[in-house]
């Protein structure tokens, strides 16, 4: 299935070492002790390795799952948590040989004693997901926090995944970023930069590796109407954005995935496909037209095509099944 995970987290150790932790909201010493005694110690999807080289293998059509801000308990645990059983149920009938997740796993703040029950659920419910099917997360605002810092970096790593990494399947690149670092960098600047050389050098490697197809996942989207929107609280500001859209364009990524917004959104921008999934969970949407659920990608040698599905509408099957 997958041919390698990379990424690199290790600085965060380091930088946790070195960070002031006097002015944080839970100190350093009771947010080591006190969370390892008392909340799920959750293991990564994948750990964080180097890898010198891209492997390449026989490219054959697959299809895969996009899921968008499950968010529990987001209007309720009942209702949030009923949606993620209904998701999973989709999930194990279809069958994917991987689920994209982008981000705002759960609801409450790292630092919210709610968060401890919400992570148990969370976990709970993916460990009824049939085990062929390979979780990845994607961290998002409630996650790692609009403003991440060192602590809460460390908190959602230690549970989840890197806030960083790559992964190849069947010769396509899947790329994830943490975009509250491109968005409000302020308390990790040097771990923003990091983040940017390590994608820039995966672009790089890409084009030697001859991809099928380049795709990139993030919890914020690019923009949601228009590469030239405003800056506002639902998008990547202008000046990074252009910077992303840009490498995008010059190493031929096919797709930008996100959530975020809680409605489905499509830009393209000459080729570029950015596309926002609404939530799994709960929608912002008020008149029925833009229901919850999840998105299916459909990829192919040189391009993809991708349909969000309601929950009432889903397939029972993919277009390219990996299992039978």
């Amino acid at each position: 299935m997958t041919d390698f995970i990379t990424g690199d987290s290790n600085t965060l150790n380091n930088n946790i070492q070195k960070e002031n932790m006097a002015d944080k909201k839970i100190s350093r010493r009771k947010f080591m002790q006190g969370t390892a005694a008392s909340m799920l110690m959750g293991p990564a999807i994948c750990q964080a390795s180097k890898v010198k080289s891209f492997r390449v293998k026989k490219f054959e059509p697959f299809s895969f799952v996009v899921m968008a801000d499950p968010q529990l308990f987001m209007n309720g645990e009942t209702f949030s948590t009923n949606k993620l059983i209904q998701a999973v149920s989709h999930l194990n009938q279809l069958l994917p040989p991987f689920l994209m997740i982008c981000g705002d796993l759960t609801h409450a703040a790292y630092d919210d004693p709610n968060v401890v029950h919400e992570t148990n659920v969370f976990f709970d419910k993916f460990s009824q997901m049939n085990s062929l099917i390979k979780r990845y997360d994607v961290a998002g605002n409630h996650d790692t926090g609009a403003i991440p810092t060192y602590e809460s970096i460390a908190w959602y790593e230690q549970r989840f995944a890197p806030i960083w990494y790559s992964f190849v399947y069947r010769n396509n690149l899947f790329i994830i970023m943490e975009s509250n670092l491109l968005r409000e960098p302020g308390n990790v600047p040097a771990l923003a930069d990091k983040q940017m050389l390590w994608f820039k050098d995966e672009l790089k490697k890409s084009t030697r590796a001859k991809f099928c197809n380049v795709m990139l996942f993030m919890h914020h989207g690019l923009c949601l109407n228009n590469v030239n929107e405003a800056d506002d609280g639902w998008n990547i500001g202008i000046v990074k954005r252009h910077e992303i859209l840009a490498l995008c364009h010059q190493y031929n990524v096919k797709a930008v995935f996100n959530g975020h917004r809680h409605l489905t959104r499509y830009v393209n921008d000459n080729g570029l496909e950015i596309v926002t999934s609404n939530a799994s969970s709960y929608t912002f949407n008020t008149d029925g037209t833009d229901p919850v659920g999840l998105r299916l990608v459909d990829v192919y040698e040189d391009h993809i095509m991708h349909t969000f599905y309601d929950y009432s509408e889903m397939p029972t099957s993919l277009a390219f099944p990996v299992y039978t």
